[in-house]
């Protein structure tokens, strides 16, 4: 049994958190001590207690600090410095074997104590950390900063004992760019819990769907999540507006936290009726039965150099329900997933004419979706028991225990 301090810049009272680590963790706890330190969101305060309570009930040892970026770099040295002193507590008091860094904040801190510690380390990235950075705008590609975070971020790279990304794309731009060997890196999408996200009954679909104020004939399409930063809403919202001159039935289901205001101005904009859009806020543990009343997914995703390292969780959360995917090019292994099995459609933003929607229209009218097609690949590989199978492998072979 191996004792694992697994560390991670997202919080676990979000919803990332839950479905990205929590889930992966509860199953690896079985066979492995783990000592989690997290960085808590301050509007997260209060789910903390209970979310404690549950953790408690697993073989997970959680410690939280408490996430801010209010001053810039310097809040990120003052989180890497609480960071590296709680784990430098926890690996003295725990005999660690093994260090598990979910990005680049956290791989560095790892680093670190695997140089104070001779520990192991994984590294587990989510994209290509310092030009996601350049990619939001937050710095320049040709700037001081950019290449003193580029330096850390390709070291860390090397450093590490293990790298387990998320796209096959990114594997071969580490090999091919920064020179890592392929045997070192490990592909995991991100994944789901089918005991969490799966089919639903059609009565109790049907149910649920009429108590929202939906018609039994109308046709959802439903956006989950945010809808700003790496979000092209709008372009999703055009989409829409063209389905809806197609089809009436056509309706826009909008599950999102703390931008509605955004959203209806978006909507308002382009003239969608308030009768052809609902806005809901949504708790993870619920999104299952919202999107089992949907017809399909629309997810529209800026699709720059760091995206390439990226792969939607909500992908994962689809397959495992069975609902279709309409998404734009560009995203990760995206367009290699969707051109070999029958789960979506990508859709060219910069073009979407009238046989775009006639295809959309009619892949959504289908009266049986190649259910097949979506249990073949969620269960090759976005299954998160598959996944917490081949972390299970890295566990061991880097523990030695």
């Amino acid at each position: 049994m191996a004792n694992v301090l697994y560390v991670s810049l997202t919080g676990m009272a979000e919803a990332l958190g839950k479905s990205q680590v929590l889930e992966y963790l509860y199953n690896l706890s079985k066979d492995n001590n783990i000592y989690l330190i997290s960085f808590e969101r301050e509007n997260d305060i209060e789910k903390l207690e209970a979310l404690e309570k549950k953790i408690r009930t697993y073989n997970i040892h959680w410690e939280y600090l408490m996430y801010t970026n209010k001053y810039g770099i310097f809040s990120t040295i003052i989180q890497l410095f609480n960071g590296v002193k709680i784990g430098c507590k926890v690996i003295e008091d725990n005999n660690i074997h093994l260090l598990h860094a979910r990005s680049m904040i956290p791989a560095l801190m790892c680093s670190i104590l695997k140089y104070k510690y001779n520990i192991k380390l994984l590294f587990d990235i989510r994209d290509f950390s310092t030009d996601e950075k350049v990619d939001r705008g937050r710095i320049k590609r040709k700037s001081l900063l950019y290449f003193i975070l580029k330096k850390i971020e390709v070291r860390l790279y090397q450093y590490s004992d293990v790298i387990v990304a998320l796209t096959y794309i990114s594997k071969e731009i580490l090999h091919d760019k920064y020179k890592i060997d392929k045997k070192l890196i490990e592909v995991i999408p991100t994944c789901a819990n089918k005991s969490i996200f799966s089919v639903l009954e059609t009565e109790d679909n049907l149910l649920f769907k009429k108590s929202l104020g939906f018609d039994e004939s109308d046709k959802i399409i439903i956006h989950s999540g945010s809808v700003t930063g790496w979000y092209l809403f709008e372009k999703e919202v055009l989409l829409f507006k063209e389905l809806v001159s197609y089809d009436k039935s056509m309706k826009f289901l909008v599950l999102n936290k703390g931008e509605h205001k955004y959203i209806k101005n978006i909507f308002e904009k382009h003239s969608i009726k308030q009768a052809s859009y609902q806005i809901y806020s949504v708790e993870f543990e619920d999104v299952n039965k919202y999107l089992n009343i949907s017809d399909a997914s629309v997810y529209f995703i800026k699709p720059t150099f760091s995206k390439k390292a990226a792969i939607p969780t909500k992908f994962a959360e689809l397959l495992a329900c069975e609902k279709l995917s309409i998404i734009n090019s560009g995203i990760g292994d995206m367009d290699m997933y969707l051109n070999t099995y029958d789960v979506g459609y990508i859709v060219n933003i910069d073009s979407i004419n009238g046989d775009t929607i006639t295809k959309i229209v009619d892949m959504i009218n289908k009266n049986e979706i190649n259910k097949n097609d979506f249990n073949k690949l969620f269960f090759k590989h976005f299954d998160k028991d598959i996944a917490c199978e081949k972390y299970e492998k890295i566990y061991r072979s880097l523990s030695g225990v």
